[in-house]
């Protein structure tokens, strides 16, 4: 008799783990249709033409990364200033900028700052 009981305490605790499983895979399923992951850049996404384009592919590809940043236009347009006219005042000014967007590290900024103003910086 104590073999029987053992198993069937081994099956109920084995039953209550596929229980748990099954309940954890459910609310797996309803949090991920809940989360709004980059919900804006989604949205913007899930409404593009059929004609996809290279910065259409970009934007889902750094989605998927979540390394999307907000840009304004504002921002641009420094980057423009900066690369005709290059000082050291308007390079800390855009630095700062860049610093602050979401996931924009030192490493980004810096690579985009060599970009936005080729001429004054290394071939690196």
């Amino acid at each position: 008799m104590p073999l029987l009981a053992s198993v069937t305490k081994t099956i109920i605790l084995q039953m209550n783990i596929l229980q748990d499983l099954v309940n954890l895979s459910q609310e797996l399923v309803i949090a991920d249709i809940e989360y709004k992951y980059q919900s804006q850049l989604t949205k913007k996404l899930d409404t593009h033409s059929v004609n996809f384009s290279v910065q259409t592919l970009l934007a889902i590809t750094l989605r998927k990364t979540n390394r999307y940043p907000t840009i304004s236009l504002e921002l641009l347009d420094d980057m423009t200033d900066l690369g005709k006219e290059c000082n050291k005042y308007k390079t800390k000014k855009l630095l700062r900028k860049l610093l602050r967007l979401k996931d924009f590290d030192l490493p980004m900024a810096s690579t985009v700052l060599r970009f936005a103003v080729p001429k004054k910086t290394s071939n690196n």
